[in-house]
């Protein structure tokens, strides 16, 4: 598990935000849908400051190395009903926000 927190703080450090991207801060994920290629994540309530239409998820790739932890990270955090954060990256694929960074708060 250490391992994937590495990971992902790595990824982190190499990523820039835009100023316009979505966030949900300290929510449930309420679902997840995956077609082999593409994770949305479902949370209570909506993001703020969403430019794409759906306000009410985010979504990434999990084909790539991010978002295989991303989907790591998604799955435990789901199971072990934690809170989420969730940044988006500012771009959109179709009416939903991307990814840039997920995270637990520790609550």
């Amino acid at each position: 598990m250490r391992w994937i927190k590495n990971m992902v703080l790595a990824i982190l450090a190499v990523q820039s935000f835009a100023a316009d991207a979505a966030t949900v801060t300290n929510r449930h994920v309420t679902g997840f849908i995956t077609n082999n290629t593409y994770v949305l994540v479902y949370f209570d309530g909506a993001a703020s400051g969403s430019t794409c239409g759906d306000t009410d998820r985010f979504t990434f790739d999990s084909t790539t190395g991010a978002g295989q932890a991303n989907l790591a990270i998604l799955t435990t955090l789901y199971s072990l009903d934690r809170l989420v954060t969730i940044v988006g990256s500012g771009s959109c694929f179709g009416s939903t926000e991307t990814v840039a960074q997920l995270r637990s708060d520790g609550h």
